[in-house]
């Protein structure tokens, strides 16, 4: 995968185009496909790296630094797969609260969103956001776990918490090999990481394990965690939720009734509810047995509705008619964003999910890191890099979408677009792609 580079089309995408897909069909492609598809990224990304600034952003987190000792409190991440608020669909019909009062509390407090680089698929770039603090640099279907190095650390949140005296456990119940998540937490800094094998999986919704059975499990691993002393920092994926939207519906039986009567729309919107649910009883447990941590919950992306986004047009979340492409529209990169600390709700306004890291440190210390280090969500928030365009952070409700392409920029638009090729730089450095 490239970073994008103006007039340079993505060579790989032209042979093999889509990640997922060529490692799903790895056996069937061969050794022939795949060093045919390594020669053409490795070409991209030496071309890319040309024209990139020489130093990269004063944001990156390999220049943070924090005091010996200022980060103690526990630390709690859940990403959520799928997950958006059901009621960001005005022409659906609900109940007072299709989520759990969790959510209304969330509502309450301002609504605050991430925005993520991706839109309903390749989960790890949301994953690699929250974890590691820089945008996902990559073309619109690489990963950006499949190029971490072979060997070494990448400079990420766990790393820089372990350094701290923290215990780092990560916990996803899907195999170590899905999207490479195994080698890629291990390069993060988690010390311990927990996957499907390691789990009982009777309880599932589909192929997936359930929301409530999988922060069951960080529950326990938690407070074990926290009875051998010293901060923990407990980090989880939640891929129950995921397409096609299937559950065990003896367990979880529908409750909601939608209209419009949408099929895809009505299944997502029943996942939504029941991770919820989990969501709020897993909180609840935190807050009575770690009230002093720092909980931050966030979805990993938009769900796929059905083919022309025909479920965001049913529910109104878009108009029948477009006025602007629907992956232009920022609307399909937010997702909820709760941050708990110490039990209340903490209003972080609309940030970009490789500014969460940099959030939760501020929060962890007091205060004390954007105080010595320089903050993203603080100078630029909302700043949204995607492969074709960036969403530039203003005054306005909605950011302005600045095309990555355009030879002449207006002023807004040149700021973030030299402050993410700066980003693009720190992406690179962090995962040492120069000459590879």
């Amino acid at each position: 995968g490239a970073v994008a580079v103006e007039g340079h089309p993505p060579l790989a995408n032209a042979i093999v185009w889509n990640v997922a897909r060529w490692n799903s069909q790895y056996p069937l492609l061969g050794h022939y496909w795949q060093v045919v598809v390594q020669h053409a990224r490795r070409a991209e990304w030496h071309h890319a790296l040309r024209t990139l600034p020489r130093e990269g952003s004063r944001w990156a987190p390999a220049g943070w630094s924090l005091p010996e000792g200022a980060a103690r409190r526990n630390l709690h991440v859940i990403v959520l797969e799928s997950f958006i608020d059901p009621l960001w669909f005005p022409a659906a019909r609900w109940p007072a609260d299709p989520l759990s009062p969790l959510f209304a509390a969330w509502r309450q407090a301002g609504e605050a969103r991430a925005l993520v680089p991706i839109f309903a698929s390749r989960s790890s770039n949301t994953e690699f956001e929250v974890l590691c603090g820089l945008p996902a640099a990559v073309d619109s279907s690489e990963l950006a776990f499949l190029l971490f190095p072979g060997e070494g650390a990448v400079p990420c949140l766990p790393g820089l918490l372990a350094r701290q005296g923290y215990a780092t456990a990560s916990l996803v119940p899907s195999s170590a090999a899905f999207f490479g998540v195994g080698h890629a937490y291990r390069a993060m800094g988690f010390g311990q990481s927990t996957f499907g094998p390691d789990l009982d999986m009777s309880d599932r919704d589909g192929e997936w394990l359930s929301a409530a059975a999988t922060l069951g499990a960080v529950a326990e691993r938690a407070a074990q965690l926290r009875a051998a002393g010293g901060p923990v920092f407990s980090y989880v994926f939640v891929n129950a939720g995921h397409y096609p939207f299937e559950r065990d519906r003896a367990r979880r039986p529908d409750v909601l009734d939608p209209a419009p009567d949408h099929t895809l729309l009505r299944a997502w919107a029943h996942a939504a509810h029941y991770n919820a649910q989990a969501v709020e009883a897993f909180v609840a447990t935190l807050r009575r047995e770690d009230p002093d941590a720092l909980i931050v919950i966030l979805g990993d992306h938009n769900p796929p509705l059905g083919p022309n986004f025909s479920g965001y047009r049913a529910g109104g979340r878009l108009a029948a008619q477009d006025a602007v492409p629907p992956l232009a529209n920022p609307t399909l990169y937010e997702t909820p964003l709760l941050v708990l600390d110490r039990g209340a709700m903490v209003d972080a306004g609309r940030i970009a999910a490789w500014q969460v890291p940099a959030l939760v440190l501020d929060r962890l210390t007091g205060g004390t890191f954007c105080a010595t280090n320089a903050c993203p969500h603080r100078e630029a928030p909302g700043l949204r890099p995607l492969p074709d365009l960036v969403f530039a952070p203003g005054e306005a409700p909605r950011p302005e979408a600045c095309n990555r392409r355009d030879p002449a920029p207006v002023p807004a638009c040149a700021a973030a677009l030299a402050a993410t090729r700066r980003l693009e730089r720190s992406f690179a450095d962090a995962l040492r792609l120069q000459g590879r």
